[in-house]
């Protein structure tokens, strides 16, 4: 705790479990006192897939009763400087940001045995954002990811994706539902007007259009 405090730069992350008072609403699950009290700042890792069982959004705000949680890369981002993502309501279907996925292995990995191991390990990670996460198979944390293909990737490296998306301003904002469902039915009445004023030739020719 003394080392983290002196740094004062390391961020650490928080889950969410059952209430112990009702058993059914949903409360943060804190690190212990002492480490956040000498933490620089903590936000959740909730990490939620789609109904395919693919990872591909992240809730930036996390609601548990009349609370809103910050996502850790989002509690991080704000401290480097870039400006909030758009704020939105908390739960709201399907507004969450598309997170653009990089293939796995696209950032640099260290064992931290390997780190401990030598000491100019120490120059090669400072002054860089340094995320730490089980990476093991064995470990359970990997989740379904869409990079091009859909492959399994550690759950460190999914909040990796999260942060350098935010930082670099890549997040893929939902349209809303009203806009999406406007959108189809113009597409819609458009090709009914094909079908009702072009030969059958250049009508086929925009159906597949």
């Amino acid at each position: 705790t003394a080392a983290m405090a002196r740094s004062g730069a390391v961020y650490l992350p928080h889950t969410f479990t059952a209430s112990p008072l009702t058993g059914e609403q949903i409360a943060p699950l804190m690190p212990t006192e002492p480490l956040r009290r000498a933490a620089a700042g903590v936000g959740h890792v909730v990490a939620t897939p789609d109904s395919d069982g693919v990872l591909r959004r992240f809730e930036l705000d996390f609601a548990a009763g009349q609370d809103r949680f910050p996502h850790l890369a989002k509690v991080v981002a704000r401290e480097l400087g870039k400006r909030e993502p758009g704020r939105r309501e908390p739960g709201a279907a399907g507004a969450a940001p598309v997170v653009p996925m990089l293939p796995v292995g696209s950032f640099t990995q260290l064992p931290v045995a390997e780190f401990l191991a030598d000491d100019s390990n120490a120059a090669f990670v400072r002054g860089r954002i340094v995320l730490v996460g089980a990476t093991a198979q064995g470990m359970g944390d990997q989740y379904s990811v869409a990079t091009g293909s859909v492959g399994l990737m550690s759950g460190v490296e999914t909040q990796a994706n999260l942060l350098n998306a935010l930082l670099s301003d890549a997040l893929i904002e939902t349209l809303p539902e009203t806009v999406v469902l406007g959108l189809g039915a113009a597409c819609l009445v458009l090709l009914f007007l094909c079908f009702w004023f072009l030969p059958p030739g250049r009508a086929l020719t925009a159906t597949v259009v």
